[in-house]
């Protein structure tokens, strides 16, 4: 049929990253979906066994979006995760093309996280702020261990920072108190 693929239509390939002697991270994140079976790789950091990879292999990157299908002969997500985070070499078998679940759920995902970053963008340390949090209705003295805790939004009510970013992630994004609308510009360079 026209516009079905098969498996075998993916682009895969196998890529093997060796951690370096002194222990530096490979530079991987990945990212597990609740409604997606597998892994993708949601962030490439710099390292220095991913650059000497994809110098070696310009036609076989490691790059943010691929489709984790297994690592080290391992293809169940829990395993993967370990072996990513203990294995000494990864052995990945990835494809660059995924599902429409996979697609979908790490744009979902690669969402929030812009929301998240846009959220720390606009948000104040206030100087001092008391009372409870509207949100989780918990003391927000400023802790001086702990000066970023507490957040102050536009408007200029205070929340604790993990409270007001998980409330404006989450798809209100306007203030608990007051409703009035916070902007959030999560648009990309890409």
């Amino acid at each position: 049929m026209a516009g079905c693929q098969s498996p075998s239509d993916k682009k895969t390939y196998r890529v093997v990253l060796d951690r370096q002697a002194d222990g530096s991270p490979l530079g991987l994140i990945i990212a597990q979906h609740p409604r997606v079976d597998g892994l993708v790789i949601s962030a490439v950091m710099e390292s220095e066994a991913i650059r000497e990879w994809n110098e070696a292999h310009p036609d076989k990157p490691v790059q943010r979006g691929l489709a984790l299908l297994e690592i080290n002969e391992v293809s169940d997500s829990q395993g993967m995760v370990h072996e990513c985070c203990n294995a000494p070499s990864l052995n990945m078998l990835v494809s660059q093309q995924l599902t429409p679940e996979q697609t979908l759920a790490f744009r979902k995902g690669l969402r929030k996280h812009l929301l998240s970053q846009a959220v720390d963008q606009i948000i104040e340390i206030p100087e001092s702020c008391g009372g409870l949090c509207a949100i989780c209705h918990e003391d927000m003295a400023t802790d001086e261990a702990l000066p970023t805790s507490v957040a102050k939004i536009p408007c200029g009510h205070c929340f604790h920072r993990s409270c007001v970013t998980k409330w404006l992630v989450s798809g209100s994004q306007r203030c608990p108190l007051c409703n009035r609308a916070v902007h959030l510009d999560i648009s990309t360079e890409d």
